[in-house]
């Protein structure tokens, strides 16, 4: 691995953190990130310290701290910590990668650290594979003449301009166009279906359920767009959007 992984630890029992403290410590593919447990200044170590595994103590999945990290960086692993074995159940099906029960034994250790640093080699070649696709040659510029598509929603087939489209969201089996100068529309149709007609307008996906106009992308931090006032995020399996848009020159 040609880099550490970096962590953090939500804990809620300082002898579960002494624990993890203790084995990433010999452990020196991992890097542990000192944390403090502030939910307001989690976002910021996140991005900051680039953290691709969660280690988090609760006993259940309504868990604020999970929540806002589903929200923030949904491709982030999760590791769950907890006492009890009922809760380990709930967890599959989830964002969860891995269950850890306390007791921690050592050896469940070292099968949990062999277990996500194979996914984090795959999520990383998969960012990887996105970044060389968004490889390109010459400087993009924007449409010069109004052009649309025609979208099926569920009465009839809408014509929607390119120019009217803030972004695409996929959410229950639905696509829905978020327009600025008309009503939303909707649409069964997938993004991926979607992405094969908008690509070569500055449209790009951004993350598993978002597709942006490029156009309209006013500020970047980090990897949050700003569009109309409106943040978005990208995740690190679309990390290379990021380097397409700051190609992008103004004639």
């Amino acid at each position: 691995m040609k880099q550490k992984i970096n962590c953090i630890v939500i804990h809620k029992r300082e002898k579960t953190l002494n624990c993890l403290i203790s084995f990433f410590l010999k452990y020196e593919k991992f890097h542990l990130i000192p944390f403090d447990n502030s939910m307001s200044e989690f976002p910021k170590v996140l991005f900051k310290n680039d953290v691709e595994i969660v280690f988090i103590e609760t006993d259940t999945l309504n868990n604020p701290f999970l929540n806002l990290l589903n929200v923030v960086l949904p491709e982030t692993i999760v590791v769950a910590i907890s006492g009890k074995q009922k809760f380990a159940s709930e967890c599959y099906g989830a964002n969860i990668a891995d269950f850890l029960l306390r007791p921690i034994s050592e050896n469940r250790l070292n099968l949990c650290a062999e277990k996500i640093m194979k996914e984090v080699l795959k999520k990383r070649s998969f960012a990887k594979d996105a970044e060389d696709r968004y490889e390109i040659n010459e400087p993009l510029t924007g449409y010069q003449n109004p052009k649309y598509i025609f979208v099926n929603d569920l009465k009839c087939s809408v014509k929607i301009l390119f120019s009217d489209i803030i972004c695409i969201e996929r959410t229950d089996n639905v696509s829905i166009f978020f327009l600025e100068n008309s009503d939303n529309v909707s649409t069964p149709t997938r993004l991926s279906k979607l992405l094969e007609k908008l690509s070569a307008y500055n449209f790009a996906r951004i993350n598993r359920s978002q597709i942006i106009c490029l156009d309209r992308v006013k500020y970047i931090k980090r990897n949050i767009l700003t569009i109309d006032g409106k943040e978005f995020t990208v995740s690190r399996n679309y990390i290379g959007v990021l380097k397409k848009i700051r190609q992008l020159k103004i004639k």
